[in-house]
C-alpha cells in the first residue's frame, strides 16, 4: 500500500469504519431474527444454529477489522494532534520571537531617538504604534536632552574663545579718511630731526 497523509488516512478509514459499523449493524440485525426464529421455533433451531454460528463468526471478523481500523484512525487522530500542538507552539515560538525582536529594534530607536540622534520616520512610526508608552519616553527624554544642551555652556567659554561678535567687528569696513602712511624715519627727517644715521 502506497504512503498516505494524515486527511487521506482518516478520510480512507472513516469511510470503512462506516462501511463496517453499518455491515455489523446488518448482520447483528441478521442473528437477532435468527435467535428469535430458533426460539419461536425450536424444530428449526439445528438448521439455523449453522445459519447463526456463521453469523457470528461474521461478526466477530467484522468487528476485529472494525477495531483495527478504529484503533489505526485514533493513532492517525492522535499524531494529528500531536503535530498540530507542535507546529502550534513553533508558530507561538516564532511568534515570540519575532516580537522580542521588534521590541528590541524598538527599544534601540527609543534610546537613539531619546539622546536626540536622528532617527528614521518609519523607524519611529513602528515605535509609536507598537509601543507608545516607549515613544512618549523617549520623546520626553528627547526633550529634557535638547533643554540641558542649551542651558548648559562651558565653564572656560570666556577664557579659551572670544565671542563671534568680536571677530565680526574686526572684519567691519574701516572708516573713510584715514591717513596715509608714513614710515617713522620718514616722517622724523621731514620734520627737521636727524634719521638714523
Amino acid at each position: 500500500m502506497s504512503k498516505l497523509t494524515i486527511n487521506d488516512a482518516l478520510t480512507t478509514y472513516g469511510k470503512q469504519i462506516r462501511k463496517y459499523t453499518m455491515r455489523m449493524s446488518e448482520v447483528r440485525h441478521e442473528k437477532e431474527s435468527l435467535a428469535k426464529i430458533m426460539e419461536e421455533e425450536p424444530e428449526k433451531a439445528d438448521v439455523l444454529k449453522e445459519d447463526y454460528d456463521r453469523l457470528e463468526l461474521s461478526y466477530q471478523a467484522l468487528s476485529k477489522k472494525h477495531k483495527e481500523y478504529c484503533d489505526y484512525t485514533a493513532m492517525v487522530t492522535e499524531l494529528q494532534a500531536s503535530l498540530q500542538n507542535i507546529q502550534a507552539a513553533k508558530n507561538e515560538a516564532d511568534a515570540y520571537a519575532k516580537e522580542s525582536e521588534e521590541m528590541s529594534k524598538c527599544m534601540q530607536v527609543a534610546i537613539r531617538y531619546g539622546k536626540g540622534d536622528r532617527v528614521p520616520a518609519k523607524d519611529l512610526k513602528k515605535l509609536m504604534e507598537k509601543f507608545p508608552e516607549l515613544y512618549t519616553m523617549a520623546e520626553q527624554m528627547r526633550m529634557m536632552s535638547e533643554k540641558t544642551k542649551k542651558k548648559h555652556k562651558s565653564l572656560w567659554e570666556d577664557e579659551e574663545e572670544k565671542p563671534k561678535d568680536q571677530t565680526d567687528i574686526g572684519e567691519t569696513e574701516a572708516p573713510e579718511g584715514a591717513p596715509e602712511i608714513v614710515e617713522a624715519d620718514a616722517a622724523a627727517s621731514d620734520a627737521g630731526g636727524t634719521g638714523s644715521e
